[in-house]
């Protein structure tokens, strides 16, 4: 990927999930799209978290602590706070990315002149097997409005790229939830 990119901070909130934690790290460093920082935000200091970290032995991954909230936008929050990246996207502690989800969200991103992606996705389960139905399913033969009425209200976290530009005018994650 050309190194005229813009930056995409990933935030990932973490607390608890060290045995997931590493494999959702591969995935995201795995990306096609490389232009790009790690926030890895424990929720309370976690030295096993920073200690994994370190051992990925790249210089994109940064660990950072908040004070313990018990509420994944805490994290998310602080992480925007730290990020230096045009575009934001997230990753929960379990989850795992496509290699070349980044790669495909900001090319539609900037093809479209767009400020806000997600993508559907799968439940996995230890093993990394899919099962159950997409969630979102496939919505790549129809209408935006039969799309649009069949969300209700399901976007998944870690399918989110957007603009700091849009974050800065809608704000920071309601903390309260």
């Amino acid at each position: 990927m050309p190194s005229d990119q813009p930056l995409i901070s990933v935030v990932v909130p973490t607390h608890n999930r060290l045995s997931y934690l590493g494999e959702t790290l591969r995935s995201i460093l795995a990306q096609r799209y490389n232009q790009l920082e790690v926030l890895v935000v424990a929720d309370g200091h976690d030295q096993r978290v920073a200690d994994l970290v370190t051992q990925l032995r790249d210089p994109r991954p940064k660990y950072l602590s908040c004070q313990f909230a018990g509420r994944p936008a805490v994290p998310r929050n602080f992480g925007i706070q730290h990020s230096r990246g045009e575009f934001i996207a997230f990753c929960d502690d379990d989850d795992l990315w496509h290699v070349d989800k980044l790669h495909k969200q900001i090319s539609l991103m900037n093809e479209r002149r767009a400020d806000f992606t997600f993508t559907a996705c799968n439940n996995i389960d230890q093993r990394g097997t899919p099962f159950g139905d997409a969630l979102l399913g496939d919505f790549a033969y129809v209408g935006k409005s039969r799309f649009l009425l069949s969300l209700g209200a399901m976007i998944v976290n870690s399918s989110i790229v957007v603009s700091r530009s849009l974050l800065n005018k809608s704000g920071p994650y309601n903390e309260a939830a």
